[in-house]
């Protein structure tokens, strides 16, 4: 049987008996019979778990057609099916989910005739200090360096330190392995395919490209891209495989560096640096786009100072008045990099300088209000808090019907001009009402939550960036990792005081003509994240200079 098939067996009414009382309450205008059926194959894994679903979808089915080899096949434990009742309720109605295995490795030859998009002048600049910085310490005896490379998000970041440990794998006769640690498969993903790409054309021989995946060391001619949690568990359980592992890295590169300062990963780290034979030089690089705008002395009192002394205070950014002169560059390489108090520092210059050049997009800022009379969410917003938003609290946000209706409504003005939108919502559970209302009303969308398997996320994504909808819905997953052109508009409904966090959802639509994406994104920032920025100890101050 095929789900499709049916779910048409069930009038309107009878299908409108499956949807709960709470979407209901969202919807002002009537349903139409094809939007539920999309709503129920969207929520079909959720609601085969449930026994008040499967009852009566099996009793009415038993008016078209005989089932009974079918009702033997589903048991419940509590009051839900249990895990091979569902198994065989997917079999049954021809429910693909299959699981597509990552390639884990590949070998890749340099395709030495392909035409390559070069490095721009500031990407090139950035590469050539941190190639000769490196270059110059080890031939004065300094085999241990470590550096963190700045860049604000849309200009490049990936790319540029790609191009920059190739380089630094070349002058080292590409000796070594080379570890690319990152938090996400997202974020692994894209480095990956970001160094295949430079690697087939600035590449002089064969390279094994090793994915998330441990595979029998080799000491040379490799590449893995792993997570700090692989990094970390064959620190803790692995170690005479580890140890080799260690010996045989030359270049290891941290992607959101900031996550490099959680107990766990910084020890693995600081051992994995370490080197017994004073001729092998090990190389770490951290990569950041941790913004602030103007930061004051005071916030370097905390994790950014930890971070700049983690890696030496050697800070590689971008310097707008090195590239007003750039047109002689080979005579410019050698500037002093920035020192720790410069960390993180972006100016009104830097910003307007790439948003005038395309790199980044400008941002049209629309600020969306609600009744705030609420007292429970206004006991959350007025409360002094030291750490960003709790899971409790964002979830109680995210129940806030007046709130989600505006939000629901605005998207469907957005979706009715055909703008590709990305949503960050407060939780899980909210990003499904709104992603289930949505639908309900005709609108297509797809959400992805930590739960989403890593084969339907793909699909989403692709079918997103195929224009096959225009709504992508995420709680937390999409912030880095994810960068798809077509994004037009970034909708923000979860609240934050978090630089790190509010940069990521915001960078996801600051790619600009010029790198690929559009000259213009359209913010929507729900007031409540808007209204006690008047402390500058709030993300949003820092950002202000994107829009103005």
């Amino acid at each position: 049987m095929k789900l499709d098939e049916v779910l048409t067996y069930f009038n309107k009414d009878e299908l409108l008996a499956f949807i709960s009382s709470e979407l209901k309450s969202y919807l002002t205008t009537s349903i139409e019979k094809k939007s539920i059926i999309q709503y129920i194959k969207m929520n079909i894994m959720d609601l085969f778990e449930k026994k008040e679903f499967v009852v009566p979808f099996f009793k009415k089915i038993s008016e078209f057609c005989d089932i009974s080899n079918y009702i033997s096949c589903i048991k419940f434990q509590n009051n839900q099916t249990t895990k091979e009742s569902k198994k065989n309720l997917l079999t049954m109605f021809d429910i693909k989910y299959s699981i597509e295995k990552t390639d884990v490795e590949v070998t890749v030859n340099p395709l030495l005739n392909k035409r390559f998009y070069e490095l721009l002048d500031y990407q090139f600049l950035i590469k050539e200090k941190v190639v000769n910085f490196v270059t110059d310490n080890i031939e004065n005896n300094k085999h241990i360096n470590k550096l963190i490379i700045h860049m604000p998000t849309g200009t490049g970041k990936t790319k540029t330190s790609v191009h920059t440990i190739i380089s630094l794998y070349q002058k080292n006769n590409n000796k070594g392995t080379i570890v690319w640690l990152a938090h996400t498969n997202e974020l692994l993903n894209q480095a990956r395919n970001a160094f295949v790409s430079a690697w087939n054309a600035l590449g002089n021989k064969e390279i094994r490209v090793v994915f998330d995946e441990y595979k029998p060391l080799y000491e040379n001619d490799c590449i893995y891209f792993i997570s700090y949690n692989r990094l970390i568990s064959f620190y803790k359980n692995g170690y005479d495989v580890y140890k080799s592992f260690r010996t045989a890295m030359t270049i290891c590169v941290c992607d959101e560096a900031h996550k490099c300062l959680a107990e766990e990963t910084y020890y693995a780290l600081e051992d994995f640096m370490i080197s017994y034979d004073p001729n092998h030089s090990k190389t770490l690089i951290g990569l950041t786009a941790t913004p602030g705008r103007k930061y004051k002395d005071s916030l370097l009192e905390g994790d950014n100072l930890d971070l700049a002394l983690m890696f030496d205070k050697h800070i590689f950014s971008i310097n707008t008045n090195e590239l007003k002169i750039f047109k002689n560059y080979h005579n410019n390489l050698f500037g002093n990099e920035f020192s720790y108090k410069d960390i993180f520092k972006q100016d009104d210059e830097i910003i307007k300088y790439f948003q005038n050049r395309k790199v980044l997009a400008k941002i049209k800022r629309v600020p969306l209000k609600y009744d705030l009379s609420n007292e429970t969410m206004n006991s959350i917003f007025d409360k002094k808090r030291s750490s960003d938003y709790s899971l409790a609290e964002l979830k109680i946000i995210g129940e806030n019907k007046i709130r989600n209706t505006t939000i629901i409504e605005t998207l469907k003005k957005v979706n009715e001009k055909n703008i590709p939108t990305i949503v960050f919502a407060c939780s899980n559970e909210q990003g499904k009402l709104i992603s289930n209302v949505l639908t309900l009303c005709g609108i297509k969308n797809n959400c992805i939550f930590g739960d989403t398997h890593e084969a339907l996320r793909k699909k989403y994504i692709n079918d997103f960036d195929n224009g096959k909808y225009n709504i992508i819905i995420n709680n937390a997953i999409l912030t880095t990792g994810f960068d798809s052109p077509r994004i037009k508009c970034v909708f923000i409904t979860r609240p934050t005081n978090s630089i790190v966090l509010y940069s990521q959802m915001l960078g996801r639509g600051l790619r600009g003509k010029r790198m690929g994406g559009n000259e213009e994104c359209l913010l929507i920032d729900v007031v409540d994240n808007l209204n006690k920025f008047n402390d500058e100890n709030f993300a949003f101050n820092y950002f202000s200079v994107y829009w103005r």
